[in-house]
């Protein structure tokens, strides 16, 4: 249809009515043919939907029949008749925990209140019915040999184009993310493995989450699921959401044994165990890792989303202050700096952040980046109100020979609306060049404090309630009259 459009040449032109009707007829027959294209389309959709329904179906009812089986035997040997008390135990890769906080201040007056929960998931194919238990910051099935320094040879960095992959990055510990198909929707049961160790795994829940502690070494996780192609990506980031793409047919599909047992349906929210607490954990220390040891017994059902045990609550002392970088951001942060921070056990994990009884959002705790002390931030707080203006009766241009001066001036201003004092750290950036037609001179924070690498101007100050303070910072820019530089 398209290639048969009337010609608008001279020597074949048409009348005005026969154009007329061949335009309608384009446009009704288009219209249907798209229409039609349209309704294609929804039903595509629709049966891949199906496919995809019939799919989930299949492995449900596969999964309950390929449940593995371990036989042990025991040989005793005993010089005379006696009655024995045998305990197994074992290790298994599809148990695993994860350190989640929840930090509460009731006002900058008050140490912080830190709840740790242990976020627990397994997928053992059993439920664990009233049993003692412990979480250790240590892995059993970890590698623990130590790594002997190598020469380091150094060469010239040289650029290439075509490696598209992540860096490695041997900082991280843990990872977890979700792993779904192509539409979003989660895989039930995926298997995720250390490839460089393949003894260290899990399996996602039923919302397609997972969580996995990573070995010394252990650098590509590889992601498997039946009917999927497998998976294999470098541990460059802690969060890892994977999507996997579909494999051969149905029938092309072998299936195995599964530790995990079988795969049960979403269980409905009033069903699922959630913030089970039970009464606060004793530590137990070993020679290079510590356990908390719940005093209670729990019960931990196969197969549920994260279960969020109460391990321990401590008050830890803090030092609150409020830190601002007028340039950048007016808004007065309050940070919570945890001193003796390593007294206290403290793993890595997420934090849910709750300030005046008012929930904040969430933050991360990193160790791995503390010092002596720990800061956490707690948000931004609208009863400090800070400025930062231009003082135009300082700051000016002047132009002699075939140069530019000019000087600027900046007022910091710092308003206490809260009802008590405070103390604040105030960072302002002063301009640096390696251009060596820039020249920057008359540099000066009264009160401050200037660091001569950074070339940063700090004050610390203590605020009173309902009073403000300013400070003033100053200096000197002289470039040619033929170029321009920004200074605000």
């Amino acid at each position: 249809m398209k290639k048969n459009q009337p010609s608008f040449i001279k020597e074949n032109a048409i009348a005005t009515s026969e154009l007329i009707k061949i335009i309608e007829l384009n446009k009704t027959t288009l219209t249907e043919v798209y229409t039609a294209e349209i309704d294609i389309l929804e039903e595509q959709k629709s049966l891949q939907k199906q496919i995809k329904e019939v799919r989930h179906e299949i492995l449900k009812a596969i999964t309950p029949n390929t449940t593995e089986y371990v036989e042990l035997w025991v040989e005793v040997a005993s010089a005379s008749d006696r009655n024995l008390n045998l305990t197994l135990s074992y290790f298994t890769n599809h148990a695993s925990w994860k350190p989640l906080y929840d930090f509460r201040v009731d006002d900058a007056s008050k140490p912080v209140q830190a709840n740790l929960k242990a976020g627990i998931i397994q997928n053992t194919g059993e439920d664990w019915q009233d049993i003692k238990l412990s979480v250790s910051n240590g892995s059993p099935s970890g590698n623990e040999a130590y790594t002997k320094a190598q020469p380091w040879i150094l060469n010239f960095r040289r650029f290439t184009t075509n490696n598209t992959d992540k860096a490695y990055n041997p900082n991280i510990k843990h990872i977890s993310g979700r792993i779904t198909d192509y539409n979003g929707e989660p895989l039930i049961g995926a298997n995720i493995l250390v490839k460089e160790n393949s003894s260290i795994g899990t399996i996602t829940d039923v919302d397609g989450k997972f969580y996995l502690p990573v070995p010394s070494g252990g650098k590509t996780v590889m992601v498997s699921y039946t009917g999927y192609n497998t998976y294999e990506g470098i541990i460059s980031e802690a969060i890892m959401h994977i999507k996997l793409e579909e494999g051969r047919l149905l029938d092309e599909i072998v299936v195995t044994g599964a530790i995990g047992g079988e795969i049960k349906q979403k269980i409905p929210d009033d069903q699922i165990l959630k913030d089970l607490y039970v009464e606060p954990s004793k530590i137990s220390y070993q020679a290079t890792t510590f356990s908390y040891d719940m005093i209670d017994k729990v019960t931990l059902l196969n197969g549920t989303e994260y279960i969020n045990l109460e391990v321990i609550e401590k008050e830890i002392p803090t030092i609150y202050e409020y830190y601002c970088a007028p340039k950048i951001d007016t808004s007065a942060f309050l940070i919570a700096r945890l001193a003796n921070w390593q007294d206290y056990n403290l793993l890595d994990g997420e934090i849910n952040l709750y300030f005046e009884g008012k929930y904040l959002g969430t933050s991360l705790l990193n160790t791995k980046l503390a010092n002596d002390t720990l800061d956490i931030s707690l948000g931004r707080d609208n009863g400090i109100i800070v400025t930062r203006t231009k003082v135009k009766d300082f700051s000016k241009k002047s132009y002699f020979s075939n140069t530019i001066t000019e000087n600027r001036v900046y007022a910091i201003v710092v308003k206490n609306n809260k009802p008590q004092n405070i103390k604040i750290v105030i960072e302002e950036s002063i301009p640096i060049t390696t251009n060596k037609e820039i020249v920057i001179s008359g540099v000066e924070a009264k009160s401050g404090t200037i660091d001569p690498d950074k070339k940063i101007a700090k004050w610390m100050l203590s605020i009173d309630p309902n009073k403000e303070v300013e400070q003033r910072i100053s200096f000197t820019v002289k470039y040619p009259s033929n170029e321009r530089v920004t200074l605000d």
